[in-house]
């Protein structure tokens, strides 16, 4: 069996869909519901916020909205389409600057992995890397999370963020260069240990 590329079977699912198979909508949920909460839970600490859009994005999908069958690409459609959804939820919350202070204050670290590479202070390199990660202003980290995380080329980031080819590259060029800055001060942390921690 000859190996396709993701994006070609989303899109075939998405097509699929289009002409009345219903199960090609549950392969695509199943494809991107996870990847999404993911994506969105950077966005925002609220989790039922998270959740709520990406129920109403599938189901304005479910529905076979006429404005949906221009969809060129599935995959970019739903990341741009959930954080639409999340930034206007947060736009008309009263507290939006408090929301986003305590957002960075409380933003979780991703369970630590136990691995053999220490890092800083003796705790887990994964965990080193998470956190260096989290520091990041929040542009050059979503960029980051697009580009290396979900594999997203900077056209499709540009479209996704609503900016400019360059800016995304400069994000993730300025992103790099800051982790690279708080990842190499210290001389216990090598160079292959933090590719294998991410």
């Amino acid at each position: 069996m000859e190996n396709q590329n993701p994006s070609n079977v989303h899109q075939k699912n998405w097509q699929a869909y289009l002409n009345g198979n219903d199960q090609a909508f549950e392969n695509l949920y199943m494809a991107f519901a996870d990847r999404l909460y993911i994506y969105g839970s950077n966005l925002t600490i609220d989790k039922a916020l998270v959740e709520d859009a990406i129920q109403e994005i599938f189901c304005k999908l479910y529905q076979r909205d006429k404005d949906l069958i221009e969809v060129k690409n599935i995959r970019s459609y739903l990341f741009v389409a959930l954080r639409n959804h999340i930034r206007k939820s947060l736009s008309t919350d009263r507290n939006h600057e408090e929301h986003q202070k305590r957002y960075q204050a409380m933003q979780p670290l991703s369970e630590e992995v136990p691995t053999p590479s220490m890092g800083c202070e003796g705790q887990p390199l994964q965990a080193h890397v998470r956190r260096a990660i989290d520091d990041l202003p929040p542009r050059q980290k979503e960029v980051l999370c697009l580009r290396f995380f979900e594999g997203f080329d900077y056209y499709e980031i540009s479209d996704i963020m609503k900016i400019s080819y360059q800016v995304a590259r400069n994000y993730a060029s300025r992103g790099m260069k800051r982790l690279r800055a708080d990842l190499f001060t210290d001389p216990k942390v090598q160079y292959k240990s933090v590719v294998m921690a991410v």
